[in-house]
């Protein structure tokens, strides 16, 4: 979702970078560098800072991954969004124009690897391809600027063929090219409190006031606005308490129609309502880490399931069954279920659980992004309708009796 938990004092871009600061790209968060700040396990987010000085700017030259989704951002000394000059400060991969000679496959079919050139600068000019602002307008000299690369569902689940685009910092004619850090991870320093900030799943900022309700709703804007926000992403959530050995967490709701598979193909594109979604639990403690539960066999079960890992009707309805590894076995005989995990070490605990909704198309009348940022259930049902994941605890003997509709039906 963001990188909250990770705002890096000590990840520095300068105009004159000194030895240990000559490698961009310093934090790098996912559920194996760093399991926190309500990261979704299917993404990896790169984050560096720069220092804002006047007649500075930045040139950004990668390629197009082999992923479903990839963008590039710029924050404030906030971790804010920003315009400058009419110019956002964000790119989604489909609005990147690619250098001659190369394809952008977000824009016409074809292979990922073409080459791509982005600059920052203090003075963007409107409708110019590929420019991102540097600062808001104002913004002092020395102050602090961020930059963000995130991918989502890489081909093959492989991370390990990603890069985040290369850095070249260009200030009083000279050119500095900068190496992308051998190791990337987490900053040796606090983060800046302002970056610490991650959404709440109540509007007072206290879980354990709607634990017992189980009813989503999107946050208010001031819970979301800090802690390097994706401008195509939109978020439910809730929270609650695991139900114990004997009971298990139902949800249920109509899918939105996601593009397929892990590779890019052409935005928008017809009869899909949005390029992802997905269903993630995480613990209500810390940083927000999402669950990670280690098995006996070696193998690892995370707290997401995106569009593709979930099971549908023939109504088009998903149906999430959140136990324990225990339990899982049982779960995943019924028909048509989805199960997701509570952590093996914390069984008992208080969780988060989200929905994300990401880049959608202007066809689809029903996304998260159309619910007001009220923390009012009442107001995400009204809007989403069908579309609303409604949730109830229940007994696992009543699951597997009745159904999800027997637990759905309950009082």
């Amino acid at each position: 979702m963001n990188l909250a938990c990770v705002g890096g004092a000590s990840s520095h871009i300068s105009s004159s970078p000194t030895a240990s600061q000559a490698c961009a790209w310093k934090i790098l968060a996912n559920i194996d560098t760093n399991n926190g700040g309500l990261v979704d396990s299917a993404a990896a987010y790169w984050l560096d800072t720069f220092q804002v000085q006047s007649g500075l700017s930045i040139v950004l030259t990668g390629r197009f991954p082999d992923a479903r989704y990839a963008s590039i951002s710029v924050y404030s000394s906030a971790t804010s969004l920003f315009t400058t000059n009419g110019v956002g400060s964000d790119l989604t991969d489909y609005q990147i124009a690619p250098d001659a000679g190369s394809i952008n496959p977000w824009r016409q079919s074809g292979p990922a690897g073409g080459k791509y050139t982005i600059t920052l600068s203090s003075d963007p000019s409107p409708g110019q391809a590929n420019t991102l602002p540097l600062a808001p307008t104002g913004t002092p000299d020395g102050s602090k600027g961020y930059l963000q690369y995130r991918v989502y569902l890489p081909a093959a689940g492989d991370f390990s063929k990603l890069a985040p685009p290369t850095v070249t910092l260009l200030h009083g004619g000279h050119s500095t090219k900068l190496q992308n850090c051998a190791n990337p991870g987490l900053p040796s320093a606090s983060p800046p409190a302002a970056a610490t900030t991650s959404p709440k799943p109540t509007a007072t900022g206290s879980p354990a006031a709607t634990a017992g309700k189980l009813q989503f709703y999107r946050p208010k804007a001031q819970t979301t606005t800090v802690g390097f926000p994706n401008v195509d992403s939109a978020y439910l959530i809730t929270a609650v308490v695991a139900p114990g050995p004997s009971s298990v967490v139902v949800i249920q709701g109509k899918a939105p129609v996601a593009s397929t598979g892990d590779h890019p193909s052409p935005w928008p594109a017809a009869m899909t309502d949005m390029r992802y979604w997905s269903m993630c639990v995480y613990q209500a403690a810390g940083l927000l880490p999402l669950v990670v539960n280690h098995l006996p066999d070696g193998t690892t079960d995370v707290g997401c399931r995106y569009d593709e890992q979930t099971r549908l009707d023939t109504a088009g309805r998903y149906t999430y069954v959140i136990g324990t590894e225990s339990q899982r076995a049982a779960i995943e005989q019924i028909p048509g279920v989805t199960f997701l995990p509570f952590s093996s070490d914390q069984p008992t605990g208080l969780y988060v659980l989200l929905m994300r909704n990401m880049l959608v198309s202007s066809a689809f009348a029903l996304p998260i992004q159309q619910v007001p940022q009220d923390a009012s259930p009442a107001s995400a049902a009204s809007v989403l309708g069908a579309y609303y994941p409604k949730a109830v605890k229940c007994t696992l003997s009543m699951l597997i009796s009745g159904g999800a509709s027997a637990c759905l039906a309950g009082p």
